[in-house]
């Protein structure tokens, strides 16, 4: 479907190749649907930790806008919450951050292939503890998945609609305002 005229630009950061694959797959989804959305995807490189991945984010974001026509309409930065200090106040500055820039944190609760393993109905509630189990949990779902999938890869074993129905899962509720914003729900 042909998509003409202005559209809407929302900004998203992510920690990695996989977010970044995975948001790709939804600009294709959008793109599907007619709608007037484009996704400014930014992966800020190797962080190595929440506070570093939004300050990051923010330069990047700033360092685009400035001298252009074309505001973002929102900023999103997607990270782990494995990622967030064990400090409490760490994390409480972060979002602070975060805010303060006009950007919207989306959690991933605990990383990303947990995230991926609730798209599937059989593992719907899964909150496997960490990293490693969550990829052995989603390796027994999706044969042969591996980290840093492209949009492409994924398209071929995600639909809409279990997007859709992820974002609804208590554990993946950040994602449920991007999708909103973007249009997909």
């Amino acid at each position: 479907m042909a998509i003409r005229g202005r559209r809407k630009s929302i900004f998203i950061a992510c920690e990695g190749e996989s977010e970044q694959g995975y948001a790709a797959m939804l600009q294709s989804f959008a793109n599907d649907v007619g709608l007037r959305v484009h996704l400014d995807l930014k992966v800020p490189g190797k962080t190595g930790s929440a506070q570093k991945l939004v300050s990051k984010s923010i330069a990047i974001a700033q360092a685009k806008q400035r001298g252009s026509g074309n505001k973002y309409a929102s900023k999103y930065i997607i990270l782990d919450t494995d990622w967030l200090s064990p400090v409490r106040a760490e994390n409480t500055r972060v979002k602070q951050q975060a805010e303060r820039a006009g950007f919207i944190l989306v959690f991933q609760d605990c990383c990303f292939e947990a995230f991926l393993l609730r798209h599937f109905e059989a593992s719907r509630n899964a909150t496997p503890p960490n990293a490693d189990d969550a990829l052995r949990q989603l390796s027994r779902v999706w044969e042969g998945y591996r980290k840093g999938l492209a949009a492409k890869h994924l398209l071929k074993k995600l639909s809409s609609d279990m997007v859709r129905a992820a974002a609804m899962r208590p554990q993946n509720q950040d994602f449920e305002e991007l999708l909103r914003d973007i249009g997909l729900l």
